[in-house]
């Protein structure tokens, strides 16, 4: 009514508390997704070394400890899940194919409890070594939590569709090729601290390379099969093709990312050409991804393996979580995780919504740039 700066508390306790129940009703994939973001929150704030938040850590350590406990108690929920899906693939089979299906089955549950388990193991680390502000070991705490990012992020990729995947891939790409961009401006400025750059891009290149040969070899054995990836469809023969071309754009993608790596590895690094590269790399996953899932299909039908309306199936895109911490920390919150977009979506215009969320920070980095101080983006 007449106070409405006193509204801004309750409607974030509300929210949070509508968060924990919405949690409740989330599957396995939706679960693993909420574990992977919060821990990647977490990864982000303790590996903060920028002056104010070396001043706020003792500000917003205890809601760091709350969020890894918080965390925890979510991982034993997904090792039940787990647990659940290792017993449905040890009943009797009805035939040939449904055994084999139950053993890949099992095969990948048993993957994913090993992951989980180092999960768990690094998560406690933090956990530990964030103890009260005099005994709290900040770095031990941050290389535990980048050991069980890592392992949730494998455990996500387990439950990924080969679509999400190339999705994710695609998007990775573009942010490797827009922070290339950013490291152009090093060959003018700072040429000594161009090759360091380049390296480290480099790495990461060569990393995404080879994750799409990976889902190459994927596409050609789902096409063996023609199934599996787009959906049920009456035309066999069309998704057979469909599937082979896509894996073809791909391989033509992985070519293209391991000759940006070779430019960024090069002395001087050719960052030019790597751009050029990479450009050319996400045309190639564009074009995947669009004989993957068309602009025609529409609306995920119910039952499709890739549909996003399976539940739990987006995990944290819309997933509110925890509050940020107090001070600096809440800044890792400020930006959403970049989680695998629906899938009815046209993959062009998902794409071409990265561009534009790029090309508006962009814009606002100049505006603050023209400016005798520094705007403020979020008011926590």
């Amino acid at each position: 009514s007449d106070a409405p700066e006193s509204a801004r508390e309750p409607q974030r306790e509300g929210i949070a508390a509508l968060a924990d129940a919405r949690e409740w009703f989330l599957e396995l994939r939706g679960l693993i997704e909420l574990a992977y973001a919060d821990e990647r929150r977490i990864e982000q704030q303790l590996g903060d070394e920028s002056e104010a938040a070396r001043a706020a850590r003792a500000e917003y350590l205890p809601a760091l400890r709350a969020l890894q406990q918080r965390n925890g108690a979510r991982a034993q929920r997904i090792e039940r899940e787990l647990e659940a899906v290792a017993s449905a693939a040890g009943g009797t089979p009805a035939d040939e194919a449904d055994a084999e299906a139950q053993a890949l089955e099992a095969e990948r549950a048993e993957v994913a409890q090993r992951l989980l388990a180092e999960a768990r193991a690094s998560m406690d680390a933090v956990e530990s070594a964030l103890a009260p502000a005099e005994r709290t070991r900040w770095r031990d705490a941050h290389a535990a939590s980048g050991v069980a990012v890592e392992r949730l992020e494998a455990l996500r990729r387990l439950f990924f569709t080969i679509v999400e995947a190339l999705r994710e891939v695609a998007e990775q790409q573009l942010e490797l090729a827009d922070e290339t961009r950013d490291a152009a401006a090093l060959e003018a400025a700072q040429p000594e601290a161009l090759a360091a750059r380049a390296a480290a891009l480099g790495e990461r290149q060569r990393s995404l390379a080879s994750r799409a040969g990976d889902l190459a070899h994927a596409l050609a054995d789902q096409s063996d099969r023609a199934g599996g990836v787009v959906g049920a469809e009456p035309d066999s023969a069309d998704t057979n093709r469909r599937l082979r071309e896509a894996g073809e754009h791909v391989v033509l993608a992985q070519g293209e990312m391991e000759s940006a790596t070779a430019s960024l590895a090069d002395d001087p690094p050719q960052i030019a050409p790597g751009q050029q590269q990479q450009a050319a790399a996400l045309a190639e996953l564009e074009r995947a991804l669009a004989l993957l899932v068309p602009p025609e299909q529409g609306e995920p039908q119910q039952g499709d393996p890739d549909s996003a309306s399976q539940p739990g199936a987006q995990g944290e895109q819309d997933e509110p979580g925890e509050p940020p911490p107090s001070g600096d920390a809440g800044k890792a919150g400020a930006e959403p995780e970049r989680a695998a977009p629906p899938e009815s979506a046209d993959p062009a215009q998902l794409l071409q919504a990265v561009r534009d969320r790029e090309a508006q920070r962009q814009r606002d980095r100049e505006r603050r740039a023209s400016q005798p101080y520094e705007t403020v983006d979020r008011d926590w």
